[in-house]
């Protein structure tokens, strides 16, 4: 049995692999702006990952939440712009 799982090692697709171990790290980071960062690689390993499947939707999916990382690591210790809850709002 054992022998059968390492032979599936080479058809893993790896930028879903890494993307899980980043998204299990997500929870380990001590600020908040690291934490977002992490989700938003994250996101985008798992977009890669979508795309090389050939899953547009995961994809798509991915994206959005790749933007909503980045956009909420640029609001760390700033004021909230007006725009950015119709931002959120838009793209949930």
């Amino acid at each position: 049995m054992f022998r059968s799982i390492l032979d599936l090692l080479p058809a893993l697709e790896p930028f879903g692999a890494v993307a899980v171990l980043v998204g299990c790290c997500v929870g380990l980071m001590p600020r908040r702006n690291l934490l977002l960062m992490a989700s938003a690689l994250c996101s985008c390993l798992f977009c890669i990952h979508f795309l090389r499947l050939g899953s547009t939707t995961g994809a798509a999916m991915c994206a959005i939440s790749l933007l909503q990382s980045l956009a909420a690591t640029r609001m760390v210790g700033a004021a909230r712009p007006a725009w950015i809850g119709g931002f959120f709002a838009a793209t949930s």
